[in-house]
């Protein structure tokens, strides 16, 4: 028997669109729509979002993170998502690409449902300015808040009898997951098998991180970042009285603790064979800016401009092409 990695559920149409694991050819049949076409999934499925829900994803719980990337899967990230989409995901699912057992996975597959129905995506002021256009807000509001909270999912229910989920995304959550072809190049690309199987909180947060960085600059192996800025992208940080107080003000902790625990559970658990942390900068005594040096195996990953489409799937082709229509790739200076 195959295990299946899901399917969608277009309200009265019928979109089945089963997600056989690894190297498996799936067929998609839509009802009076007509016959989508065969492709494959492998170890290779990559989900991506807009850059402005990362930190929303990094500050979700590990299963609600797993639950949402299981519904990112079937989202065609070339177009606009289609109103009224639900999405199902597995216990069998679940197990398969996580490794968890079967009563691990019902437990957290309840867990993420129940999660995500109370999660909020959350925008920063500079955010809010950048997409005001989107979010369809007046003119006299686009500089004056500090944040907005909007709802991931109408709704994701957990059936405790069959095992699976079910969720239907909000609409204004949808230009942050589908039709990221245009505009500028803002969003970030993950493999899946390795977002699904990270399970630190710190090390998902640091690998998103780097996903993000070589989704913009396919051709950099590095990239350098702030300290604070850093524990921003790790959520390494708490509110007290409306005000930021970073965790781990000693630097060498931080690194113990933090940087060095997620680096190891990334190289072993993820396409990235490579990754160092070195300190760039100091203000003082104290570090100020660090650099990250990364290599991503290309056995597992291909996304750099040097690759020819006869190392990819026909989805990551096909995105590939159409984004770099519209958004040129940079060159190296």
């Amino acid at each position: 028997m195959l295990n299946m990695m899901g399917f969608v559920i277009k309200h009265d149409d019928f979109l089945l669109s089963h997600h056989v694991w690894f190297g498996i050819f799936i067929r998609q049949t839509v009802g009076e729509d007509g016959a989508m076409p065969i492709r494959k999934i492998s170890e290779k499925t990559k989900i991506r979002h807009r850059n402005e829900i990362n930190k929303t994803l990094a500050q979700l719980p590990l299963s609600a993170k797993r639950v949402l990337c299981l519904a990112l899967v079937s989202v065609d990230t070339k177009k606009p998502l289609e109103p009224g989409m639900i999405f199902k995901i597995t216990a069998d699912t679940y197990t398969s690409i996580t490794k968890v057992k079967p009563s691990v996975a019902y437990r957290q597959l309840k867990e993420g449902a129940e999660l995500l129905n109370t999660s909020k995506l959350s925008l920063s002021s500079d955010d809010i300015l950048a997409l005001s256009t989107e979010l369809g807000l007046p003119d006299a509001m686009r500089k004056s808040l500090e944040r907005l909270d909007m709802g991931i999912t109408d709704y994701c229910a957990y059936s405790p009898n069959e095992g699976y989920v079910v969720l239907k995304f909000t609409h204004t959550i949808h230009p942050y997951i589908s039709n990221l072809i245009g505009g500028e190049n803002k969003f970030t690309t993950q493999l899946l098998t390795s977002a699904m199987r990270l399970s630190g909180q710190y090390s998902w947060a640091l690998y998103q991180l780097i996903r993000k960085n070589y989704s913009k600059f396919r051709t950099k192996n590095y990239f350098s970042i702030h300290l604070n800025e850093l524990k921003d992208e790790l959520i390494a940080y708490t509110i007290e009285d409306d005000e930021v107080v970073y965790k781990y003000p000693e630097f060498p902790i931080f690194k113990r603790e933090v940087i060095n625990k997620a680096i190891k559970e990334i190289k072993e658990k993820t396409e990235i064979e490579f990754l160092s942390c070195l300190i760039e900068s100091k203000e003082g005594r104290k570090v100020s800016v660090l650099r990250f040096e990364f290599l991503v195996s290309e056995d597992k990953f291909t996304g750099i401009d040097n690759e020819t489409h006869e190392f990819m799937n026909d989805d990551d082709a096909a995105f590939l092409t159409e984004f770099d229509k519209v958004v040129p790739p940079k060159k190296n200076k």
